[in-house]
């Protein structure tokens, strides 16, 4: 496809979605975070979710996730694998917005 043909749509290359059987993306409750904490033991790594509440920041816990060192690392490996893509479509959308406030500022003269 053309570029502008493409226009306006995420590469799909921007977040690959790992396809293993059997898949649960669609079967699983989702809950949004905006607050994590994560501790370690030579185990397992455990991390607690909740979300912070304004005006004095308290934090409703939400949820944890319990996983071995194993699945810590492949959760590591794609976070560090997408996160920047994400990172650079989103600076890349935010530079255009800024462009376009420029181009829609009146000329003074």
């Amino acid at each position: 496809m053309s570029d502008e043909q493409n226009e306006g749509q995420v590469p799909s290359d921007i977040v690959r979605l790992v396809t293993e059987n059997p898949m649960i993306l669609d079967k699983v409750d989702y809950a949004y975070v905006s607050y994590a904490q994560v501790s370690a033991n030579s185990l397992d790594f455990r991390i607690a979710f909740g979300d912070r509440i304004p005006p004095d920041g308290h934090v409703k816990p939400t949820f944890g996730v319990i996983m071995s060192h194993a699945h810590a690392k492949a959760l590591l490996t794609v976070l560090a694998a997408n996160v920047p893509k994400i990172d650079k479509v989103l600076e890349e959308l935010a530079h255009d917005a800024s462009q376009h406030q420029i181009d829609d500022q009146p000329l003074k003269g």
